[in-house]
């Protein structure tokens, strides 16, 4: 799947993963990613999922943040 985000903009992804799926990957397809420090990218391990809360990530200044949860 590939959206381009504009400034103020949301993209939501609801999709069934793969029973064998350990990890869901998120790339940010920037002009100038920071290579050394990978914020161009956001991977989040399976069993940190839950299907009935959404987990938000921002993506500002060629990065992208995995915002914290309520329980976090």
């Amino acid at each position: 799947m590939i959206d381009r985000n504009h400034s103020g903009g949301a993209v939501t992804v609801d999709m069934p993963m793969d029973d064998s799926a350990k990890f869901v990957a998120v790339a940010g397809m920037f002009i100038a990613p920071d290579q050394v420090n990978n914020t161009w990218r956001v991977v989040i391990a399976r069993d940190e999922l839950d299907p009935d809360k959404a987990r938000v990530i921002e993506a500002g200044n060629n990065q992208l943040t995995l915002k914290a949860t309520g329980s976090e």
